[in-house]
C-alpha cells in the first residue's frame, strides 16, 4: 500500500495563524506522486484554506528532493489594516505668507510687505471635520476574518470667536477677523486694532487679543500688550511691548533702561540700545545691537548694512550671527549659545503636570469601575448614574489633558536635543574682551580675529576660519 502525504510531511501552524511551514517527517522517495490538488486538499483537511502559495506547492510536486531538506512557507494571512484617524481640514489659507524683507539703500528695512494674514468674515467656513475611517479586515490562514480598528476621532479645539455647527463637523468664524492656531491647536479668531499716531496719553495702555498696528511710536512708560503680532513703524523707547506672535518694529528699540521687549514667535527691527529682548524663535537686526540683553530661543541675527553687537548680553539657544562682535575699544561684550533654561523649567513643569494628570485618570478609572458594580447590583441606581455621567466627563476632560501635556513634552524635549546645535558666526571682525558661553564652555577672546566660526565638537569650543 502507497504512502499518504502524512507520511511525508507535516504542518506548522503560528500562534497566531497567520503562517504555515511545511517540514518533511522523511526526505520525498520513489513513492512520491501526489498532485497540486491532492496537496491543496490535504492541507484544507488541516483547515488551511487562505493565503495558500500555489508556487511553493508546485514546486513541491515538480521536484520534491530539491526541497527534502528544507522548511516551506505554504500560507500566509493577511493582518487587518488600522483605521485612519479622523483630521480637521481647513477651509482657507491658514499659513501665514512670509516674505523677507526689503533692504533699502541706507540700511533700513521696509516691513510692509513682510507678512500676509488670513482674514475671514463673520459666518465663513474656516474648518470642517473628517470623520474616521475603518480599516480593512484581515484574515487568517484558518479562514478567520479579524476585524480592523476604527481610527480615532478628530476634535475641533474651540478658542475666541469661533462656533461649530449643530453636528459639530464644522467650524465657523463668529466676527471678521484674523484666523491664528496656537501651538496647541486651539483656533482663535483675531481682530486687528490699528492705531493711527503714537501711543501715548491720548491713547492710554493698550492691551488686545488680537493683532495690533501702530502707525507711530511707543512714547516712555507706555504698554502694549497683544495676544497676536505687533507692527510699530517708529520707535520704541523706554516702554514695553509683549506679544503672543511676532514683533516688528520698523525704526528701533531705545531702552534708557526702561525697555521690555517680549514675543512669543519672532522680533525684527533696525537697531536695539540699552533694552531687554527676548523672542520665543529668532529675533532679526540690521544695524546693531547695542548694550542689550537680548535672548532669543533660537537664533540672533545682526548681518545689516553695519550689523555689529557691542557691550551687553546675548543669548541664543541654537545660533549667533554678527558682522562685527565687539569693538576696538573692546566695550566688555558677552555672547551665550545654547541657552534654554526656559525649555527646561517648561519640560520640569509639564512632566509635573502630565503625571499628576495621569494619576488622576488612574483614580477616576477605579470610581468608575466601582459605579459600575454597584450600579449593576441595583444599588440606589438613580443616584449612582448621575454620579456616572460627571465623573465619566471628567475622565474625558482628565484623558485630553494627558494627551495635551504628553504632546507638548514632546514638542519640548525636541527642542532640548537641538541646544547641541550652538553656533556663533562673526561675518567680519571680533574683537578682545569678549566672553563666548557655548552650553557650559567658556572662551575669553583677547585678540582681534577676522571671519570666524565657533561651534562645539564634542563638548569642546572650536573654531574654523574663513579666507
Amino acid at each position: 500500500m502507497g504512502k499518504s502525504i502524512d507520511d511525508y510531511l507535516q504542518i506548522e501552524i503560528s500562534v497566531d495563524e497567520y503562517n504555515a511551514l511545511l517540514t518533511w517527517i522523511i526526505p520525498p522517495d520513489d513513492d512520491w506522486s501526489f498532485t497540486i490538488q491532492e496537496l491543496q486538499d490535504w492541507l484544507a483537511n488541516k483547515k488551511i484554506v487562505y493565503g495558500i502559495s500555489t508556487e511553493a506547492l508546485a514546486n513541491i510536486v515538480i521536484d520534491p528532493s530539491y526541497y527534502g531538506s528544507k522548511r516551506i512557507k505554504i500560507a500566509q494571512g493577511k493582518k487587518p489594516e488600522q483605521g485612519k484617524n479622523g483630521e480637521i481640514h481647513y477651509l482657507y489659507a491658514h499659513q501665514e505668507s512670509i516674505h523677507a524683507p526689503m533692504q533699502l539703500d541706507d540700511g533700513s528695512v521696509d516691513y510692509r510687505e513682510v507678512r500676509t494674514l488670513a482674514n475671514v468674515k463673520k459666518g465663513q467656513a474656516i474648518a470642517r471635520k473628517l470623520p474616521p475611517k475603518m480599516g480593512e479586515p484581515g484574515q487568517t490562514i484558518t479562514g478567520k476574518t479579524i476585524q480592523p480598528t476604527k481610527g480615532m476621532e478628530a476634535h475641533f479645539k474651540l478658542g475666541k470667536n469661533v462656533v461649530t455647527n449643530e453636528d459639530n463637523t464644522t467650524l465657523y468664524a463668529a466676527i471678521d477677523g484674523l484666523v491664528t492656531i496656537g501651538e496647541d491647536g486651539v483656533v482663535h479668531i483675531l481682530p486687528l486694532l490699528e492705531i493711527n499716531g503714537d501711543v501715548d496719553y491720548t491713547i492710554g495702555n493698550i492691551e488686545f487679543v488680537g493683532h495690533v498696528m501702530i502707525t507711530g511710536s511707543v512714547l516712555p512708560g507706555f504698554k502694549v500688550k497683544a495676544e497676536g503680532n505687533v507692527h510699530i513703524r517708529g520707535n520704541v523707547e523706554g516702554a514695553i511691548v509683549e506679544a503672543g506672535g511676532s514683533i516688528e518694529i520698523n525704526a528701533g528699540i531705545l531702552g534708557k533702561k526702561k525697555t521690555t521687549i517680549q514675543s512669543g514667535k519672532d522680533i525684527k527691527t533696525v537697531f536695539i540700545q540699552d533694552a531687554n529682548v527676548h523672542a520665543k524663535n529668532n529675533i532679526i537686526v540690521t544695524q546693531s545691537i547695542m548694550h542689550s540683553h537680548v535672548k532669543a530661543e533660537n537664533q540672533i541675527i545682526c548681518t545689516g548694512v553695519r550689523g555689529f553687537i557691542i557691550g551687553g548680553l546675548i543669548q541664543a539657544g541654537e545660533k549667533v550671527r554678527a558682522n562685527q562682535i565687539g569693538n576696538i575699544m573692546s566695550t566688555p561684550t558677552a555672547i551665550e549659545v545654547g541657552v534654554i533654561t526656559d525649555v527646561r523649567n517648561d519640560i520640569y513643569i509639564y512632566k509635573e503636570k502630565y503625571e499628576h494628570a495621569v494619576s488622576n485618570l488612574n483614580k477616576l478609572n477605579q470610581a468608575l469601575a466601582m459605579l459600575n458594580q454597584q450600579i449593576s447590583n441595583g444599588q440606589s441606581v438613580s443616584e449612582k448614574l448621575k454620579m456616572k455621567v460627571k465623573l465619566t466627563n471628567t475622565y474625558a476632560q482628565t484623558k485630553q489633558e494627558v494627551e495635551d501635556c504628553k504632546q507638548k513634552l514632546d514638542v519640548l524635549e525636541g527642542a532640548l536635543k537641538g541646544s547641541n546645535k550652538a553656533v556663533i558666526e562673526v561675518v567680519s571682525k571680533i574683537y578682545g574682551n569678549t566672553k563666548l558661553s557655548m552650553g557650559r564652555q567658556k572662551k575669553d577672546i583677547k585678540l582681534e580675529m577676522e571671519r570666524v566660526t565657533f561651534f562645539l565638537d564634542e563638548g569642546i569650543i572650536k573654531m574654523r576660519t574663513k579666507a
